[in-house]
This record gives structure tokens, C-alpha cells and sequence, in this order.
């Protein structure tokens, strides 16, 4: 199935990733939906940030939150809404980024910190 999801064709690999949803439980299915989370498509890495933050699978935080960073608009909103749907679970790896982030890249961070404890109040 992992041979699947690399495959050269997003058409593949989307239809590999509705296959495993079929075919395995539900780890299983998240760990593969977290290899789409550094696909060439950006329309394919926002459908895994969406899934992702719809399971609340939190080894996908790193993935998600590197994806703030994305050069795709569409991408990053995907990855900042999934990470406020993580909600408290998402604080710890959202502080360790912003930390060693450069200082003109430490917003993208801190401000998905401060949605997530403003929707906590």
C-alpha cells in the first residue's frame, strides 16, 4: 500500500489512500494517511491535513505543524485548522517549533497558539 501511495499519479495515490481506510483499522489507515502529509499535490496534502485533524491522530502533529510553513495557502489554512481542532494536545509541539523558529517565522506558530487558547476560553 506504501508503494501505492508514492505513486508518480495523484489519482493512484488518492484512490490507495480510500483503500486503506477500507481495508485497515484505523492506526493503521492514520499512519498511511501521514505519509500524503509530504505529497507533491497540494490539493493531496490538504485532503491528509483534513483527514488527520478529523481523527485526532496525534502522532501527525510535527507533520501539521511543518505544514504551516507550506507555500500553498490552501495547505497551511488545512494544517491551522486541524491543529486548533488538536486544541491542548497541539500546545507542546506548536511551542517547541515557535522556540527554534526564526524570529520572522515564529508567528506562523504562535498564532495558531493563541487561536487554540482563545477557543479554549
Amino acid at each position: 500500500m506504501e508503494e501505492l501511495l508514492s505513486h508518480p499519479r495523484a489519482g493512484v495515490r488518492l484512490r490507495a489512500h480510500r483503500t486503506s481506510r477500507a481495508l485497515f483499522d484505523r492506526d493503521t489507515h492514520a499512519r498511511l494517511t501521514n505519509l500524503l502529509l509530504s505529497d507533491p499535490s497540494p490539493d493531496v496534502v490538504r485532503m491528509a491535513a483534513r483527514t488527520l485533524g478529523r481523527a485526532g491522530w496525534e502522532p501527525a502533529l510535527p507533520g501539521l505543524v511543518r505544514l504551516l510553513d507550506h507555500r500553498g495557502a490552501g495547505v497551511r489554512g488545512a494544517a491551522r485548522e486541524a491543529l486548533v481542532g488538536f486544541g491542548d494536545a497541539a500546545v507542546p509541539v506548536l511551542r517547541r517549533t515557535a522556540a527554534h523558529a526564526r524570529p520572522d517565522r515564529r508567528p506562523l506558530y504562535t498564532d495558531v497558539l493563541a487561536e487554540i487558547s482563545g477557543a479554549a476560553v
